[in-house]
């Protein structure tokens, strides 16, 4: 049984319970560039036009959990760095909040998302890094590709820089959010075909880690209560 994660596999879409469907996917749309593949009431699919990249679920009620596992953050990754320019430039139309180093930018007005952008990666809190490094390193089959002093981890499939980020910077032992809390619902992890898929579930059914049959593929729970799809990706 292979150890090591298909190399080919990547980030698919990300799920996520939000409060307001319509701020939502404003905010998406006008300040990223994102499009509405499809939407029902209290449910949208947005993308660049190829992909999903995001499924967005209402609850005008949800909870905000502080100090909890889940998310940090998802990179949205553009396909060239003319791309990654009109984004900016989306982002200083817009005035919208941003952090870190922008140094420069291009001069054309910003545009809507290359068709090719995908998910990058996800950044999760997790509550203890040594749990969630046997979850995706030994068992799932991610790389171990950097640290980040004791309260981080990077691991990829062959041998990108990193598709997922682990951190325990929401506190070392973090309980999960309350179940329907705003944030993760679940991410996909695409695999290139049934046989990857397969052998990842041998490794989860070896570590006695409970797996969800779906429609859409296997369901399964990190130690941290973060939940991974694992599916096959479309051909």
């Amino acid at each position: 049984m292979a150890s090591v994660i298909d190399p080919r596999a990547r980030i698919g879409a990300v799920h996520l319970t939000i409060s307001s469907l319509d701020d939502s996917i404003r905010f998406y749309q006008a300040h990223l560039g994102f499009v509405v593949h499809r939407r029902e009431e209290r449910i949208a699919w947005l993308g660049a036009g190829g992909a999903d990249l995001l499924v967005l679920s209402a609850c005008e009620r949800a909870p905000r959990a502080r100090g909890t596992t889940g998310l940090y953050h998802f990179a949205v990754l553009v396909p060239t760095r003319a791309d990654l320019a009109r984004a900016f430039m989306r982002l200083v139309e817009t005035d919208t909040l941003m952090q870190g180093d922008l140094a420069s930018a291009a001069s054309q007005s910003g545009a809507g998302l290359a068709r090719e952008t995908v998910i990058g990666h996800v950044h999760l809190h997790v509550s203890r890094l040594d749990e969630a490094q046997r979850f995706y390193v030994d068992v799932l089959g991610f790389e171990l590709m950097q640290r980040y002093g004791p309260s981080a981890l990077f691991v990829s499939a062959g041998g990108y820089h990193h598709h997922i980020g682990l951190n325990t910077w929401a506190g070392v032992g973090a309980p999960p959010a309350p179940p329907g809390a705003i944030g993760l619902r679940h991410f996909d992890v695409m695999l290139s075909d049934e046989s990857a898929r397969s052998a990842v579930e041998e490794r989860l059914r070896a570590a006695d880690v409970p797996i969800e049959r779906t429609d859409e593929g296997l369901l399964v729970r990190d130690p941290a209560k973060n939940f991974v799809l694992l599916t096959v990706a479309a051909r």
